[in-house]
C-alpha cells in the first residue's frame, strides 16, 4: 500500500469499535484501488551522511518562522547516543539534481549519554514559532528535551530524566507542543506536561461512557511497540504485543500478534488554556463530570480552530466520533458547544447568529466566510447536528422542530453558497483560459472547466433572485461567449438507451426511459459508466471529474476576480461540498477474500 493511499484511507477509516480487543477489521464499502493523483515514479535524489553509525530514527516538520517560504527540518537519532538536526529548503528539493540534498546541519545534540537513541519528535509550539522542541527517548527509558531556537541557531536542553524502565518506543508530541506521550516496551504510555523548567507526567483517563466495556489490555500485552496521534488529537493509538500464555493457544496465539489501543485524551488537561466561554449549567451526563465535559468542550474547539487552516488535511475523523458519542451522553451540551462553535466560524462574533436569528441573515453572511470554514460547517451539520434529533439521548427534549430546522436550514445555506462558488469560479476560470487563448498564452498546464452549460442551466432555475448579483453578473458575460466556449454543450444522452437527458436537479438525472444517472458534483455533468468514479463518504456525492486546489483554499466569495484565479491543473481528489479526501469504490468481484 503505497502512502498515498494509506492517507486516502486514513481520511475516511473511523476508529475500531473496542468491543473485541481481538477483532482488528472494520466493515467498509469504499475501497481505493488506485490513487489517482500520483504523476511520477518516486526518484532518488541523494544520499545525505548524516552520521558514523546506523541511523536508528528520523522525524520531520515543517518550519515557517514568519517566512513566506517554509523550510522542511529533519532529526536524524544514531545507535552511538548523537542527534542531528538538518534544515532543508522545500523548494531545492523539488528541484536539485541527482545527488545534490539541499540539507544543512544546524543543531547537533551534546551530551555524554551513549545509549542508543529509539525514538524521536518534533514539535513547533504555537507560542513561538521560532523554537523547535525536540524530543528523545533512548533505550535506556530515559527521555530528554531540547529546544532548538530557529533565530540564534543555538540549542539547549530543557529537561531529562528516568520516564520507562524499558526501551522508549514511541514520541508524539501534541496541541502544539503543549503535551507529549511516550511509550515503552515496559507496557506503558504516558503523558507528559510541561510546568516552569521540566516535564511532569499527568494521568492519562478516557472517561468516555463507550469504553466501559472495553477489555483491559493492560491483562493481556506484555510491552507497547509504539503511537501515533489521532488527526484531531482527541485520541492516541497504541500499538501494544499479546502475551501469547494469556490467549487462545488453539485460536488466538495463531491469529493475534499484537492489537491497537485507542485512549480518548481530549477530556483531561492536555496543557492548552482552558476555554472558559463555554457554558455549563450543570452535569447532563451521568457518566461524565463537569469538569470533563469543560475539558472536551474546550479540546475539541481548539481542534476545529486549527482545521480552520486550509495547509492542514481536513481529517477530522476522532472528533466527529466524539461530537456523535456526545450527543447520546450529553446532548444539550454538544447543542452547547456546536452551536458556540459555528457564531464564531461565521462572524467572529457569538453575538451575530443565533437559533432564533433569521435564515436570510446566516444567508448573508456566507459569502464572506471562507471555503474552508464552509466545509467544516457542512462535515458538523451533517455528521452530528442534522441527525442528533433523530436518536434522542438522556436528557434531549422530543419534538425540538424548531432547533432542527436550524441545522438543517444552515446546512442548506452553506451547501448552496459552496454551489454558487462552484458556478463562479468555474465560470471565471473559462473566462480566464478564453483570454489566455485570446492573448497566446499557453494553457497545457491549466485546469479544463466543464459543464459550463449545465452549470448555465442551474443559474438558470435559480435565477429569480436565489443566487448572488456577482453570478449573475459573471454569467451575462459567458453567455455572450455562447458556443465559442471549448467543451459548451448541453446536450447529454443516456449511455444505456441513447435517449436525451434534460437538467432538472445537479446530483442525478432521468433519462427519458427512466434510467436514474449520477451527475458529477463538481462539474453536473453525466458521469462515466466505463471510468472509476470518486466518493465523498460524508455527502454520499459522486465526482468524475476533479477540481484544483484553488478552489479549497478560497478566503471569501471572490466569483467575480478571474485576474488573480489559479489555473493549476486538479492533482487532488478532494470532495467540492466537504473538502474531504475522495475515495474510490471497488466492484464486488475484486473484493479479496481475506479478512486482512
Amino acid at each position: 500500500m503505497n502512502e498515498t493511499t494509506q492517507e486516502i484511507l486514513k481520511d475516511h477509516c473511523p476508529p475500531m469499535e473496542k468491543t473485541n480487543p481481538f477483532l482488528l477489521s472494520r466493515q467498509n464499502k469504499y475501497y481505493t484501488i488506485d490513487a489517482g493523483v500520483v504523476t511520477s515514479d518516486p526518484m532518488l535524489i541523494g544520499v545525505l551522511q548524516a552520521h558514523k553509525s546506523c541511523v536508528s530514527v528520523i522525524a520531520w516538520q515543517v518550519l515557517s518562522a514568519g517566512s513566506s517560504k517554509s523550510s522542511l527540518l529533519l532529526a536524524t537519532g544514531c545507535s552511538d547516543g548523537s542527534v542531528k538536526i538538518w534544515l532543508g529548503n522545500i523548494e531545492g528539493l523539488n528541484q536539485c539534481a541527482s545527488g545534490e540534498v539541499p540539507f544543512a546541519l544546524v543543531a547537533v545534540v551534546a551530551t555524554d549519554l551513549s545509549s542508543p537513541v529509539s525514538s524521536i519528535s518534533l514539535a513547533i509550539p504555537a507560542q513561538s514559532q521560532h523554537e523547535v522542541s525536540l524530543a528523545i527517548g533512548r533505550v535506556s527509558g530515559s527521555l530528554e528535551i531540547w529546544i532548538w531556537n530557529a533565530s540564534s541557531n543555538k540549542i539547549e536542553i530543557f529537561s531529562a530524566w528516568h520516564a520507562h524502565d524499558q526501551v522508549v518506543t514511541g514520541l508524539q508530541w501534541a496541541m502544539d507542543g503543549y503535551c507529549l506521550f511516550s511509550c515503552s516496551q515496559d507496557n506503558s504510555a504516558r503523558c507528559w506536561i510541561s510546568h516552569e523548567n521540566h516535564l511532569e507526567e499527568i494521568f492519562m483517563h478516557s472517561n468516555f461512557p463507550e469504553l466501559r466495556e472495553s477489555a483491559d489490555l493492560s491483562e493481556l500485552s506484555d510491552r507497547c511497540y509504539g503511537l501515533t496521534l489521532a488527526p484531531g488529537e482527541q485520541m492516541i493509538a497504541v500499538v501494544r504485543s499479546l502475551d501469547l500464555n494469556l490467549l487462545n493457544q488453539m485460536y488466538q496465539v495463531r491469529t493475534q500478534k499484537a492489537v491497537v489501543e485507542f485512549i480518548w485524551i481530549g477530556g483531561q488537561f492536555v496543557g492548552i488554556p482552558l476555554d472558559r466561554s463555554i457554558d455549563i449549567c450543570s452535569s447532563q451526563s451521568t457518566d461524565l463530570s463537569s469538569s470533563n465535559l469543560m475539558w472536551w468542550g474546550s479540546n475539541i474547539l481548539w481542534s476545529l480552530k486549527k482545521y480552520e487552516n486550509v495547509e492542514k488535511r481536513l481529517v477530522i475523523w476522532d472528533v466527529v466520533a466524539v461530537l456523535q458519542e456526545l450527543k447520546k451522553s450529553a446532548p444539550a451540551f454538544l447543542e452547547t458547544l456546536v452551536h458556540s462553535w459555528v457564531s464564531v466560524l461565521l462572524s467572529g462574533d457569538p453575538q451575530c447568529v443565533s437559533i432564533d436569528a433569521p435564515s436570510r441573515s446566516m444567508h448573508d453572511m456566507m459569502p464572506y466566510v471562507s471555503t474552508r470554514k464552509l466545509h467544516l460547517l457542512n462535515i458538523m451539520c451533517r455528521k452530528v447536528m442534522v441527525s442528533i434529533h433523530t436518536h434522542h439521548g438522556p436528557g434531549a427534549e422530543n419534538g425540538n422542530e424548531e432547533t432542527t430546522d436550524f441545522w438543517s436550514t444552515l446546512l442548506v445555506r452553506s451547501e448552496t453558497e459552496l454551489r454558487e462558488r462552484l458556478v463562479g469560479f468555474t465560470f471565471a476560470a473559462v473566462l480566464k483560459r478564453t483570454a489566455y487563448l485570446f492573448n497566446g498564452t499557453s494553457t497545457e498546464n491549466c485546469w479544463f472547466p466543464v459543464g459550463v452549460a449545465q452549470m448555465d442551466s442551474w443559474v438558470t432555475m435559480n435565477y429569480d433572485g436565489q443566487v448572488h448579483d456577482q453570478l449573475q453578473s459573471i454569467r451575462s458575460k459567458i453567455k455572450d461567449l455562447g458556443s465559442r466556449i471549448d467543451g459548451y454543450s448541453d446536450v447529454e444522452s443516456c449511455p444505456y438507451c441513447s435517449s436525451p437527458v434534460h437538467f432538472e436537479s445537479p446530483d442525478v438525472a432521468i433519462c427519458g426511459e427512466r434510467h436514474t444517472l449520477p451527475r458529477c458534483r463538481a462539474s453536473m455533468i453525466l458521469c462515466s459508466v466505463v471510468q472509476p468514479l470518486w466518493h465523498c463518504v460524508c455527502c454520499g456525492g459522486t465526482v468524475n471529474k476533479l477540481l484544483p486546489e484553488s478552489f479549497f483554499t478560497m478566503q471569501a466569495s471572490t466569483m467575480h476576480d478571474e485576474g488573480s484565479l489559479d489555473l493549476s491543473a486538479a492533482s487532488v481528489p478532494l470532495c467540492p461540498f466537504c473538502g474531504i479526501l475522495l475515495q474510490r469504490s471497488m466492484p464486488a468481484f475484486l473484493l479479496s477474500t481475506s479478512p486482512a
